[in-house]
């Protein structure tokens, strides 16, 4: 696996609310799987690298033999019906790397049996370093 951080990229290729209500566990974010504001607001300014690219949110990945079962990447570039780049958005920690959660996601798609080999671009909302590029 080849991990590259993209500074400066330009984001088209170039260069919680608690409750506990009902449940003993701790739901974060009243949005669910799509992310708080600051999440949404990255994944919603996802564009597709050329014409004829067209982004799919939320797309399905099964994982079996994962850390899940199945994940969701908050976004993929699809050309002529085939996945060209993979986006996952999410926290950094203070060394500048995916927080937990986020790599065990990158790792469970990487290793799904619909991975193609395509490059994962995970885009922090919470530091300005520009995108983590994880190649297969």
């Amino acid at each position: 696996v080849l991990v590259h951080n993209a500074k400066n990229y330009d984001g088209n290729g170039n260069t919680g609310v608690g409750n506990t209500q009902g449940s003993s566990k701790r739901i974060t974010n009243r949005n669910g799987r799509k992310g708080g504001e600051a999440h949404q607001s990255v994944v919603n300014n996802i564009k597709a690298s050329n014409a004829s690219g067209k982004i799919v949110r939320e797309h399905y990945f099964r994982t079996p033999g994962g850390t899940k079962n199945y994940r969701f990447a908050d976004a993929v570039e699809m050309v002529n019906g085939n996945i060209k780049r993979i986006y996952q958005v999410g926290k950094v920690n203070k060394n500048g790397l995916p927080v937990l959660r986020e790599s065990l996601a990158i790792y469970d798609i990487m290793n799904s049996p619909k991975y193609n080999g395509a490059p994962i671009y995970f885009l922090p909302y919470n530091a300005n370093i520009g995108p983590i590029i994880y190649t297969y």
